[in-house]
């Protein structure tokens, strides 16, 4: 699947350089309402995340680097969307109180999902020899 070093250095790269739409979008979310930029911008991230699902299994090198851009590029958008609308619903006093309890939770969730999909592989390739 990953013929040449331009493939990989493509998908290295673009989240990193996605990050530039979040300075023309910040505009964008402030006129068209936080929520609602928010919600459609992570609707279209979340889907075309079962999208780049199905362009790895059909092997389509070039259908996920296009669907793995949209993917980013709208991630971006939803981030500066909520970040905005983040500040403003939460206090000053338990601001970071709140961000740091998200980021915890968050990690030991990404750590479970890690565990679980390595003793999924671990257990799938002793049924398999």
């Amino acid at each position: 699947m990953w013929r040449s070093c331009l493939n990989r250095g493509l998908v290295a790269a673009i989240p990193f350089v996605s990050q530039l739409v979040q300075i023309p979008f910040a505009a964008l979310a402030e006129n068209f309402g936080r929520k609602k930029v928010s919600f459609v911008a992570n609707l279209i991230s979340r889907i075309s995340l079962l999208l780049i699902a199905g362009a790895c299994l059909t092997g389509s090198i070039t259908w996920f680097v296009v669907i793995f851009v949209i993917y980013s590029v709208f991630k971006e958008i939803s981030a500066v969307a909520w970040s905005s609308w983040m500040r403003d619903l939460l206090p000053l006093n338990i601001r970071g109180e709140f961000y740091a309890k998200r980021v915890a939770y968050g990690k030991f969730a990404s750590l479970m999902v890690v565990l679980a999909v390595a003793a999924i592989f671990h257990f799938a390739s002793d049924s398999l020899r």
